[in-house]
């Protein structure tokens, strides 16, 4: 086995695992992570990894140069020669980031789970769960989770300290976890939410006079409840000063990414990425995940019924006059009342709505693109196109490559992962 090879050739390995380029006769044959006083582990395609590969990252990490808790390295078949390429990227010498991620029974386990499996896996990071006693915790879906310490153990800075998010349907965390986070809140050098988390930096009082976000569900909430917070419903994940928020869930492992870039470099952001087959930046906005689930329920009865009748018929005559009429109002009133009990102008509110019928159409038939956009009141594809660019940041197109379900296309299921 040839562990050495010239410069030329090893910056052509690094580029090719990185994802920068594919070069012709060079292939990803194994992948190894290692930890301090860890048992080896990763993916190896077709060979396993041996004493000697072990025993070349093990001495990696002994060595003084090395301040890593955790390398990656990968083999790279280049022209039949097997090189081995350490990926872990540019990485300050001794630098270890702690990050405390801050947990309570009802925490939604993937809020936990996505970005500490992200930040692992980058290396360079101590990762610590504290409750507020001490004690284990017990997850949304019932998984115990062990933690480290209790919040109030944490002694100096904290470095990084996580907020993950509770689901709608259990108790509110506990009083005591609100009183702890300013103090916090203050001795990290910044604050990560996820999802409904950052209602809880809300409520503490870390996010007055900020943009924020969180899980489409909850935005109009978090806008009505924090009005001194600026919500961007939009938004996966938003940086404002030292406060990062991210939307809903899967959101987290996209604001752990981010934080891995700004870290360590968008090298080994992207080969994390790589490796849980997720996007780096996806495409698109949370809005092709909602409609009118994130819409407030207007107080009027006449408002409450046609915005029922603009979702059941997303393809019928919605003009401003139409809809005014139906309302019994003038059009300037009723523009009004959207802007206050719904938060969108009427115009906006129908696209959104015809938005979200041709997402279903696009996701579960095979419909063509043209047909879609007629049945769902666009009237041609260029102006359904303008509107998914507008409201998803995405067109019709990439969103069925991105999200048709394998009933809709039966070659999905064996398709090739190639991201």
């Amino acid at each position: 086995m040839t562990l050495l090879a010239s410069r030329a050739l090893l910056v052509t390995a690094r580029a090719t695992v990185l994802g920068y380029r594919q070069a012709p006769g060079v292939f990803i044959v194994g992948l190894l992570t290692l930890g301090r006083d860890r048992a080896p582990g990763g993916q190896v395609v077709p060979q396993r990894f041996g004493g000697q590969e072990t025993a070349t990252a093990r001495a990696l990490l002994g060595h003084p140069a090395c301040g890593s808790e955790y390398v990656t390295l990968c083999y790279v078949l280049i022209c039949g020669l097997l090189v081995l390429v350490d990926i872990a990227g540019k990485r300050k010498t001794g630098e270890v980031r702690e990050v405390v991620v801050a947990v309570y029974d009802g925490v939604v386990l993937l809020d936990v789970a996505g970005p500490v499996q992200v930040l692992h896996l980058s290396g360079g990071y101590r990762i610590r769960l504290a409750s507020i006693d001490g004690r284990s915790v017990r997850t949304d879906v019932g998984v115990p989770l062990g933690v480290d310490l209790a919040l109030g153990e944490l002694v100096g800075s904290v470095g990084t300290l996580l907020v993950p998010g509770y689901a709608p349907n259990v108790k509110h965390p506990a009083e005591p976890l609100l009183k702890l986070l300013p103090d916090l809140a203050r001795r990290a050098s910044r604050v990560a939410s996820v999802c409904t988390g950052a209602l809880l930096l809300a409520e503490a009082g870390l996010l007055d006079g900020r943009r924020a976000t969180t899980h489409w569900a909850a935005c109009a909430d978090l806008a009505s409840r924090f009005p001194l917070v600026t919500v961007e419903p939009d938004a996966i994940y938003v940086r404002d000063g030292p406060m990062v928020t991210s939307a809903g869930v899967t959101a987290g492992i996209d604001l752990a990414l981010a934080l891995v870039e700004e870290d360590h470099g968008p090298d080994i952001a992207r080969a994390v990425a790589k490796r849980i087959v997720v996007f780096l930046q996806r495409p698109g906005g949370q809005s092709q995940f909602s409609v009118r689930e994130a819409v407030a329920t207007p107080r009027r009865p006449g408002l409450r019924q046609l915005l029922d009748t603009i979702a059941a018929e997303p393809a019928a005559n919605h003009t401003l006059a139409a809809m005014a009429d139906r309302v019994a109002v003038s059009e300037r009133h009723l523009t009004r009342l959207f802007r206050r009990e719904v938060g969108l102008t009427p115009g906006q509110y129908v696209e959104r709505i015809r938005v979200e019928a041709a997402q279903t159409l696009l996701e579960t038939s095979a419909a063509g693109v043209d047909s879609v956009a007629h049945r769902c009141g666009f009237g041609s594809s260029e102006t359904m196109r303008r509107a998914f660019l507008q409201v998803l940041g995405t067109t019709p197109t990439a969103y069925r490559q991105r999200f048709r379900t394998s009933r809709a296309n039966p070659d999905a299921i064996a398709s090739k992962e190639t991201q």
